[in-house]
């Protein structure tokens, strides 16, 4: 191993910093859902109520719903994160391999990608999506032009934008 991956490579004690930090990220994001199931079921048990009361009860069991999904999203990167840890991979990019550098690993514990995949992927992920919105607007705004089956057949076949 060359000298630059050593030195990126996490050791036990960083290791198990990282870890107390998620276990500790994991214990408040359960916490937090059960607090969120708690207040839905509360909504709107509280005696008659208006429409505009409804509606309000209505909106806020949506935005605990849409918060309770966001924090699914955070226990499962959590829980990845410690599955990687205990399988000896935390710290690797899950792309090239290679170390993910501590100060990534600062800002963000869940991290899986290095900093220049990380940076790649977002690249070709833009890139496939601006793709797939002029095929998009070709396909909305030139139909009527009688050459237009044979510009997205050019585009397709030289593959501009999907690389």
């Amino acid at each position: 191993m060359s000298q630059k991956k050593e030195a990126d490579k996490l050791d036990k004690k960083a290791i198990a910093k990282f870890k107390k930090i998620l276990l500790k990220e994991r214990e408040q994001i359960v916490g937090d859902v059960k607090q969120i199931v708690e207040s839905s079921k509360e909504m709107g048990q509280d005696g008659i109520q208006d429409i505009g009361d409804e509606a309000a009860n209505m909106y806020n069991k949506q935005v605990l719903l849409s918060l309770n999904e966001n924090e699914r999203i955070r226990l499962k990167e959590v829980d990845e994160s410690l599955d990687r840890i205990e399988n000896g991979t935390y710290g690797i990019c899950d792309e090239c391999g290679g170390p993910i550098s501590l100060k990534r690993l600062e800002v963000r514990p869940v991290a899986k990608y290095c900093v220049p995949c990380l940076t790649k992927l977002e690249k070709e992920s833009y890139r496939k999506m601006l793709a797939k919105i002029l095929l998009s607007f070709l396909f909305v705004v030139m139909d009527s032009f009688s050459g237009f089956h044979s510009i997205i057949r050019w585009v397709w076949r030289n593959s501009i934008f999907l690389g």
